[in-house]
């Protein structure tokens, strides 16, 4: 599931509100979320970082810290057949290439969103 909010729609508090239920959200479902304590990605603003690291794509290529750790979480995720609750408002204003690349992760992944 990809939660896509437009900045100063409450985004920040649907997030806090999921970062606090992680464990609960794990243990009831098969959803994992990228700031998990687990996952290495720490935080939802890590989820900022991953995309504006997608800003700077360029010829489908992104080697970057966040990209890699998102594909390894998004790797994992499928491994476990978890499926994943991404949340972060950046993502309705990255450029078409970022957005292609996301897509591409996420098929590479085989992940059920």
């Amino acid at each position: 599931m990809i939660h896509i909010g437009p900045h100063k729609t409450g985004s920040t508090s649907i997030q806090t509100g999921l970062l606090a239920l992680d464990s609960i959200i794990r243990m009831r479902s098969d959803y994992v979320q990228p700031f998990s304590y687990d996952s290495g990605l720490s935080n939802p603003k890590t989820q900022c970082q991953f995309t504006r690291e997608l800003f700077h794509v360029t010829n489908n290529t992104a080697q970057s810290y966040y990209v890699e750790k998102m594909q390894d979480f998004f790797s994992k995720a499928y491994q476990q057949q978890r499926n994943v609750l991404l949340s972060t408002e950046d993502l309705s204003a990255i450029p078409v290439e970022g957005i292609k690349y996301l897509r591409n992760m996420l098929f590479t992944s085989k992940l059920r969103l």
